[in-house]
């Protein structure tokens, strides 16, 4: 399958103990955009968040832009 026309977006997301376990957001992105460069996915945009994953309600401003 030619994954050429598909777009997609990148979301990442860390919290404070996450990032303190090396998985920073900028390791996040570096690892997406690896696995799309390499099956052909068009990333067009890249959201980032750091709000934590204590909030259950999913008060994330950054995610809620992605289903607007």
């Amino acid at each position: 399958m030619n994954n050429r026309n598909i777009n997609v977006i990148l979301y990442t997301r860390v919290s404070t103990d996450e990032q303190a376990d090396g998985c920073s957001i900028e390791m996040q992105e570096r690892y997406l955009n690896a696995y799309c460069s390499n099956h052909g996915y068009n990333v067009v945009e890249t959201y980032y968040e750091d709000y934590s994953a204590k909030h259950y309600d999913m008060r994330r401003p950054e995610i809620k832009k992605i289903y607007d």
